[in-house]
Formats: C-alpha cells, structure tokens, sequence
C-alpha cells in the first residue's frame, strides 16, 4: 500500500497494513480485532510448555547430541539409561555417576501419537 489510508470509514473494514488510524492488533494475525480480516488462533489452546502434548504429564526437556529436542521423565530413575550434561541428554555408559533419566517416549500412554512414520 502506499503511503496515503485508503480506508473508507467502514467499521470493521479497517486495512491491517494502515499506518495512519494505530489502531491494537491481534498477535496472531497481526489484524485488527473485530475486523474483516481478523483470523483468532485456531485449533487447540496453548498448553504449558513443560508438560507432555497429550498426556499432559510433567516433563524435563532436553537435547541430543544431534540437537533434537527430547522430552524426559523429569524425575531420575535407577533403571534410567539416559545422562543429562548441560542441556544434552546421552545414553549411559560404564562408570557415569548418575543421575539416570528415562526418555518421555518409553513412558508415555500416548506415544504412538508422536512417532514419526518410517
């Protein structure tokens, strides 16, 4: 659009990209509220990010060596096979002190949910 409005007067016709009328605009489409144009979220509501997707159980997140995110039980168990270094998570070898994690995947009732297909 140009620098000049070329907004009518029309309510709820407000253009998004008008600079002139400094009217809020909505986070999620960057429109107007109550507008024309306006586009609220769709889909699920935000869930807390430190809980599983579907099972809604606590988790501790972390990294692998190639930088995916992994979801972890969050507390340490001694038939864990998972350390946690910083933000990174490996498999456990001989001699590590602990403590042990278990991946959220093995424990979760809904994991199947999350696989990806091969």
């Amino acid at each position: 659009m140009s620098g000049a409005c070329v907004w009518d007067g029309t309510p709820g016709d407000w253009p998004a990209c008008c600079p002139v009328h400094e009217l809020p605009m909505c986070d999620h489409c960057r429109r107007v509220p109550g507008s024309s144009r306006h586009r609220p979220p769709q889909g699920r509501p935000r869930r807390k990010p430190n809980t599983c997707s579907s099972c809604e159980a606590p988790v501790k997140w972390a990294r692998t060596e190639r930088g995916a995110r992994m979801p972890l039980d969050p507390e340490p168990r001694s038939d864990g096979n998972l350390v946690v270094e910083g933000a990174y998570a490996r498999a456990v070898q001989s001699g590590d002190p602990g403590p042990f994690f278990v991946s959220h995947f093995a424990t979760c009732p809904n994991a199947n949910k999350h696989r990806r297909p091969r």
